[in-house]
């Protein structure tokens, strides 16, 4: 476990809603506008507070992998070892979702993408040759192990630094 810190971009002209030093719950509003409404991912602590920029710290356990595709998402983590294209449908939508590389095809990855699916994880092999549009990452069959014990837990896939950050309560 270890401490991690979250950095909320903020756009022109938003409300901020909170303070330096205050305990956030998840999907409480850090900061509003008119037309827009910026959430806590995760709970947390607001550490630090800029012009546009809101710091929100929260302990994690970080599990390393190799990330696939670019960027990071949140989403709730969820295992569906036999994911199958036709089975993929809009209530899959905020996820990230733990399967086997033997159910990654080009087309899967690409509905995903289109419902909303935030990442995908995987063990062993992917198939060569797949065009990743959402963040992915392999993991070893440890790391699957670790993330199973953490389904229905809103994460954070990073791929681009290759790894999945799961938030703790400690």
């Amino acid at each position: 476990m270890s401490k991690t810190l979250w950095v909320v971009n903020l756009p022109a002209e938003i409300d901020i809603l909170v303070e330096s030093g205050q305990k956030v719950s998840e999907d409480e509003v850090l900061a509003e506008s008119e037309d827009c409404q910026i959430k806590a991912p995760v709970g947390g602590k607001v550490s630090q507070i800029e012009e546009r920029k809101i710091k929100l710290e929260f302990n994690s356990d970080k599990l390393s992998g190799e990330g696939i595709g670019k960027g990071r998402q949140w989403g709730e983590i969820i295992h569906i070892p036999e994911l199958r294209y036709l089975s993929l449908d809009s209530s899959f939508c905020g996820k990230i979702i733990l399967t086997s590389g033997n159910n990654l095809t080009p087309h899967l990855v690409v509905k995903a993408k289109a419902l909303g699916v935030s990442g995908l994880v995987t063990t062993g092999q992917v198939t060569i040759g797949i065009n990743w549009k959402i963040p992915g990452l392999r993991v070893d069959k440890e790391g699957a192990k670790l993330i199973k014990k953490g389904n229905g837990v809103k994460c954070l896939l990073d791929a681009d630094n290759n790894c999945l950050l799961i938030p703790t309560n400690d």
